[in-house]
């Protein structure tokens, strides 16, 4: 067997001269997720968990949109009497964010043919006519990253019916009982600046805000046109998969009418609460329910005697099931 002894003496000679080298590590970037392990003469790379997570993605948005064929059968009261009332016809409905979730857009549109009938005569009188609603809001979602955020919004709305009793113009419908508020020209609108917050995810929109609002009604058949600058709170709730629902309360009061012929001041309060909701069988059937509730009250003030007293006015109450054929199903 051959002798290792010759190769002992170089070998030994290489050892001392590594182990007088000095100790080197590999460069590493500071930002390659690695930390150096300064072990004696080897380079360790090990691997370091990141300082923090990577942000979640941003939410979802709750939108829908769609046109329908409408059919409402309503009953109700008011100053002329009690009524019954049909309309037929279509409607655009829809919540829409856009800017990401910076602003939301709510909107209602419809245009129905309406007839019915009035209870201000024996037995009742029958009306037929039309009626358009557009109703619009749009708000600014401060925080709109997050789903909830503080809201700041517009909103401006509009009610025209025009109801004619067979054989008599509109013009002479003050010759017969009094239809003020069913039949004749009634115009409402309001405008409105809501400030509260607003949830917004991929499920769901949830809005709660307190307003400010200047309410407008026109000249009715017997009656003068009155403005009502008021307040009130609102909550509205849409699901794009099938549910609205919105709860709404209101109080204003109007500027003081002087009558010189009686040295008479009037000032009318109104006060009203209205509600809505629509649940959607599949996409193309809706279901819903509308129903308000309100009262004038005038404050009569005569300035020879000073004596003054509230009218006690009859409640006005509405209440419509509603019917929703879409087509095209809820986009």
């Amino acid at each position: 067997m051959p002798s290792l002894k010759p190769f002992r003496a170089p070998a030994l000679a290489i050892a001392l001269a590594l182990a007088a080298l000095p100790r080197a590590h590999a460069e590493v970037p500071a930002d390659a997720g690695v930390e150096v392990a300064p072990d004696a003469g080897v380079t360790l790379a090990l691997a370091k968990a990141p300082a923090e997570a990577p942000p979640p993605p941003p939410p979802g948005s709750a939108r829908y949109r769609y046109l329908a064929i409408v059919e409402d059968d309503g009953v109700g009261s008011g100053h002329s009497g009690d009524f019954l009332v049909f309309q037929l016809g279509g409607g655009w409905y829809g919540v829409e964010p856009f800017a990401d979730r910076a602003w939301l857009l709510q909107f209602g549109a419809t245009v129905v043919a309406r007839g019915g009938w009035l209870a201000n005569q024996h037995p009742f009188a029958d009306y037929l006519g039309g009626r358009a609603t557009g109703d619009v809001e749009l708000g600014h979602r401060f925080q709109a990253d997050r789903p909830w955020s503080t809201y700041l919004g517009l909103r401006v709305a509009g009610d025209l019916a025009v109801l004619a009793h067979p054989g008599l113009a509109l013009g002479k419908l003050n010759t017969i009982n009094d239809s003020s508020g069913f039949g004749g020209v009634t115009a409402d609108g309001f405008a409105r600046l809501s400030a509260g917050g607003s949830f917004l995810d991929a499920g769901h929109s949830f809005v709660v805000s307190a307003f400010g609002e200047e309410l407008g009604r026109a000249a009715r058949v017997n009656g003068n046109g009155v403005a009502f600058t008021g307040g009130g709170l609102a909550v509205r709730l849409d699901f794009p998969t099938g549910f609205r629902a919105t709860v709404e309360g209101f109080w204003g009061v109007s500027q003081p009418r002087v009558n010189p012929a009686l040295n008479l001041t009037d000032q009318t309060s109104r006060g009203e609460v209205r509600g809505d909701v629509r649940v959607f069988i599949g996409s193309h059937v809706s279901l819903g329910l509308t129903a308000s509730l309100g009262r004038d009250i005038n404050h009569l003030v005569y300035g020879d005697t000073h004596v003054a007293f509230d009218t006690a006015n009859a409640p006005d109450f509405a209440a419509t099931l509603n019917l929703g054929i879409v087509p095209g199903g809820v986009q």
